[in-house]
């Protein structure tokens, strides 16, 4: 395993944030602190790497010549070299129709300057479900799905709807990815270097009682809690979730006893009651997937302990929401490129 050190230094009276496994090359400088990088920070590392190397960080995209000039971003108060660089214009390489759905959506990739994390899910999303043509990087008008060619339509950040059982509005949460075709719908939600966060507790906000789905969830046989309002202070704020006997919902409340928590499971659960909102007008097979990115460096240099925790919970927690909800189709697949995906192919669950 390589040692690898984050960094922050300043030079020509700028503050940055740096990943390397090299020190010593930063010894000239008055001021450097540095510590062992988290496996999220090495992770990106390889992305990172994988991009120098000669990979695309969008479809037929590449790092300019001599990799000059193509990392660090300015974020608040300082420059991260794990960011793509302005200089590489991106934005002018996107279709209208890609770069409207991340200027103007509800995450603001742009602005906050997300969508130029070389770890980045919207990016990662987009890669995967576009290509270049004529220059410009735009949306696919077709895939395979299953080794079938087929013509599709595919959204960005497109917005489900959960209703309550009066028929009001709760949320809308926002999906990575929608593929549509004559036949099938392909929710995806996309996932980068978020494998790394831990997700124990389920905080759901206390208004998703209302959810029809929900409801049912929370009153399986198997779950014989006594559902309780757990009320936080946020912001200066009051907020009310659910809990059950006085603590956080977690995944085994909702049937999946796991032993690692990479997968988001609130995040899940809110997908889901939409999902089934949305079913509930279509007649169109309905296939709730995710799709995760496959960092090849990591695990040469590192391991492959991550995906193989992941895959165990996933494979739980679909086994289980197949027997709740067969009329969706759970799973899960890897891309191990931010380039175009050549086939939607449950490769989990």
């Amino acid at each position: 395993m390589n040692k690898i050190f984050y960094i922050t230094t300043v030079e020509n009276g700028k503050k940055w944030n740096l990943l390397t496994p090299d020190l010593s090359k930063y010894d000239y400088l008055e001021f450097t602190e540095y510590r062992s990088a988290t496996q999220k920070e090495r992770f990106d590392y390889y992305i990172k790497q994988s991009f120098i190397d000669g990979a695309p960080y969008l479809p037929k995209l590449y790092l300019n010549a001599h990799n000059s000039g193509n990392f660090g971003f300015w974020l608040k108060d300082r420059i991260y070299d794990r960011y793509l660089s302005s200089s590489l214009d991106i934005k002018s390489k996107l279709s209208k129709e890609i770069f409207s759905r991340y200027d103007e959506g509800m995450g603001n990739e742009f602005k906050n300057g997300k969508f130029f994390s070389v770890a980045s899910s919207s990016r990662f999303a987009t890669a995967s479900f576009s290509e270049k043509k004529d220059g410009v990087v735009s949306l696919i008008k077709e895939i395979s799905i299953n080794g079938q060619k087929k013509k599709c339509k595919v959204s960005l950040e497109e917005g489900l709807h959960i209703y309550s059982t009066a028929g009001g509005e709760i949320s809308s949460p926002q999906m990575d990815v929608v593929v549509e075709t004559d036949e099938d719908v392909f929710f995806i939600e996309v996932k980068c270097h978020e494998i790394f966060d831990v997700h124990k507790e389920v905080k759901l906000k206390w208004k998703y009682m209302d959810a029809p789905i929900l409801q049912d969830l929370l009153h399986l046989p198997q779950n014989p809690h006594k559902h309780t309002m757990i009320t936080t202070m946020e912001d200066g704020k009051e907020v009310d979730y659910i809990g059950v006997d006085g603590r956080y919902l977690t995944p085994k409340v909702f049937g999946c006893d796991l032993e690692t928590y990479h997968f988001d499971f609130k995040q899940f659960l809110c997908h889901l009651m939409g999902i089934c909102d949305y079913c509930s007008t279509t007649k169109k097979r309905v296939h709730f997937y995710y799709l995760f990115y496959k960092n090849e460096k990591f695990i040469k240099e590192e391991s492959d302990g991550i995906y193989s925790e992941l895959e165990k919970e996933l494979n739980t927690i679909f086994s289980h929401f197949k027997k709740l909800y067969p009329n969706i189709d759970f799973g899960a697949m890897y891309n191990n490129q931010f380039d175009t995906l050549d086939s939607i192919t449950r490769q989990i669950g």
